[in-house]
């Protein structure tokens, strides 16, 4: 809430999300009612998916996504696949990219601590210039989201990076194609709190065929370590 000082009058109101983790000392009796809850929820965050072979980065900069990016737009990409949704793009951004995820063997605590935030998967179906318009929304400088399994040319602007054209992986021209599909997460198809207008807009067009897919991009990365066992960056499919 902010107050003017001299009228004592209420100028606006502003709300926010808080994550409740260790800054915030958690109520005594509220533990004591939830232990067996809290028990059991310690039992599955210490259940081991799999082992993670090398050190994993979150070094990150629209175009050129960090190694733990990766492994979510992977993790989302293999859950489609087994469903058999094939797609051309998939967009994530990072949580933390204060701490990189460090070789050994990886639990659901870990997962945990990559997302989390519930979000399942989106998929929309985009022309060429709606892609391009998507990408340049998601580069826009007010806070990117990287977009894996296709290459983004263009240069830096300040903190906005000018798209200049979408590429495919390897550097050649995107395949011709009526619509290319594109995997991102429910809270950014939703505009990711207002910060990406032009892809709520797209995500809403209904001819862009928006399908909400009943999957929790959490449970998506358990499930890549689980079928792996050992991930590593050869694991990774964009």
């Amino acid at each position: 809430l902010t107050f003017d000082r001299a009228s004592r009058r209420l100028l606006r109101r502003e709300a926010v999300t808080v994550r409740m983790d260790h800054p915030f000392a958690l109520d005594p009796l509220v533990l004591s009612l939830a232990q067996p809850d809290l028990g059991a929820a310690d039992q599955v965050l210490a259940h081991e998916m799999g082992e993670l072979t090398e050190p994993f980065d979150v070094v990150s900069a629209f175009g050129q996504p960090s190694d733990v990016e990766r492994l979510i737009g992977s993790a989302m990409l293999a859950t489609l696949r087994k469903r058999g949704v094939e797609i051309d793009a998939v967009v994530h951004g990072l949580f933390d990219d204060k701490h990189p995820l460090a070789p050994g063997t990886k639990t659901v605590a870990d997962a945990w601590a990559i997302l989390p935030y519930e979000n399942e998967i989106v998929t929309i179906e985009l022309a060429r210039d709606d892609f391009l318009a998507l990408a340049r929304d998601f580069g826009s400088g007010r806070e990117s989201r990287n977009l894996m399994g296709v290459r983004v040319i263009g240069s830096r602007d300040g903190n906005a990076f000018q798209i200049e054209d979408l590429r495919a992986a390897d550097g050649s021209p995107l395949p011709v194609k009526p619509a290319y599909r594109i995997a991102l997460n429910s809270y950014d198809s939703q505009s990711g709190g207002q910060r990406f207008p032009t892809v709520a807009k797209l995500v809403a067009r209904a001819s862009n065929q928006r399908i909400l897919h009943p999957i929790q991009i959490r449970d998506a990365l358990i499930d890549f370590f689980l079928a792996r066992q050992k991930v590593g960056k050869a694991s990774l499919l964009v």
